[in-house]
């Protein structure tokens, strides 16, 4: 088959690295693959042309409806709508001149406006829904209204699936982790009490959170040596923002500012203890040096980070979330913490640093449950199963 992935964001982040997972997935089932993918960074386009994928440079704007628990306010969502709606009728010219495809598989519920234009053309898809929705009555109709015209739909949890049920033709397509995108998986030390934040200083993610809890564990408990590492924008260009730009976006520029307090706090006790690494491609060698992983996002969310952890046989620190109990099970592969608790993170950091050998013991389970969970492997039997499924429907080669 000739399939068409469409990606919404090419930076270096876990949606970015999920559409490259999942188009070679179908390599790997002997199809062959494009993408489009808006501001594809380097290494996006350095990973894509390794294993073979053709990114399409030449077509219309990406129409997106960006709802869900990650994003910002509705407005702002439908605003990015409706000025994305003004390429329809550019985007149906494009997949008229382009009718090679076989399957359309839209990497994120963002891209849903895609729907209806493939459904009147009669082009095979499937959207692959990597975000929990936030609740919101015009909002989630006008999702509904799309997602229930996609050929088929994979969750990545049984929790959300069972949240909508939106679709006649509906699957769980679990994360999937490439293990070849990651260097040296075996060469691991447990034994720095040092924790992993992939995050940056983002509000969704939990940032403050997460320093807060390092600033009290730093406080308090100096003879454990612990060390905390930062990686994601730190957002350094916001010092040189206008007054007007500041106002404007002033809930991030006042949270930015809340996360800069506690990191000057906790470098005034110890300045070796925290490393704010920033954006980085070395995503490995982080992962390979840190006791555990920390996720403490302030919303139901998709934890990428906890099956990365456990391919490097590290445990994954989460909010108890109920979505993430699908996957996460607690002094199994991984810890809760009480959701935006920060003493309730910073005491599970400490029990994890005082007690290596259980940690060694989870971290082993992590990667158990990612290599049965999340591997290329069962991903590719699913998806296989899925593709069967439409032909029972429709007309595939």
């Amino acid at each position: 088959m000739k399939i068409l992935i469409i990606q919404n964001y090419g930076g270096l982040g876990g949606g970015s690295r999920s559409a490259l997972d999942v188009a070679k997935v179908f390599l790997e089932l002997k199809h062959s693959v494009d993408m489009i993918v808006d501001n594809p960074s380097e290494e996006f386009l350095t990973i894509g042309k390794k294993i073979n994928i053709n990114i399409i440079e030449n077509h219309p704007p990406i129409m997106l409806l960006t709802f869900h628990n990650a994003s910002g306010l509705w407005i702002k969502s439908w605003f990015r709508f409706l000025k994305g709606k003004k390429n329809k009728n550019a985007w149906v010219n494009f997949f008229k001149n382009n009718n090679q495809y076989d399957l359309v598989v839209l990497n994120s519920s963002t891209l849903c406006c895609f729907c209806d234009i493939l459904n009147n053309l009669n082009i095979n898809n499937i959207t692959i829904i990597r975000e929990t929705f936030k609740k919101n009555i015009l909002m989630n109709k006008l999702q509904f209204k799309y997602l229930k015209e996609s050929n088929a739909i994979a969750y990545l949890t049984e929790f959300d699936k069972n949240q909508w049920n939106m679709n006649k033709n509906e699957f769980i397509l679990p994360e999937i982790i490439d293990e070849s995108l990651y260097d040296d998986l075996n060469e691991t030390s447990f034994f720095d009490n040092n924790f992993l934040y992939l995050g940056g200083l983002s509000s969704c993610k939990g940032a403050l959170t997460y320093l807060k809890a390092a600033l009290e564990i730093t406080k308090k408990r100096p003879d454990l040596k612990c060390s905390f590492t930062i990686l994601g924008n730190t957002y350094k260009e916001f010092d040189k923002w206008s007054i007007l730009k500041k106002i404007i976006s002033f809930k991030h520029y006042n949270y930015r500012n809340k996360c800069n307090k506690v990191i000057y706090e906790i470098q005034c006790i110890d300045k070796k203890s925290l490393d704010l690494v920033g954006l980085t491609t070395d995503i490995s060698k982080y992962y390979k040096k840190c006791m555990a992983v920390v996720f403490p996002v302030q919303e139901v969310h998709q934890p990428r980070p906890a099956y990365e952890a456990g391919l490097f046989k590290k445990p994954i620190i989460l909010p108890d979330f109920d979505n993430f109990k699908d996957n996460v099970v607690d002094d199994v592969n991984g810890f809760y913490f009480q959701k935006k608790d920060s003493q309730s993170l910073a005491k599970v950091m400490i029990q994890i640093a005082e007690n290596t050998k259980n940690s060694i013991f989870v971290g082993e389970n992590n990667k158990k449950n990612t290599i049965e969970k999340h591997s290329l492997a069962n991903a590719k039997k699913i998806m296989q199963q899925m593709l069967e499924s439409f032909r029972k429907n429709r007309t595939m080669n």
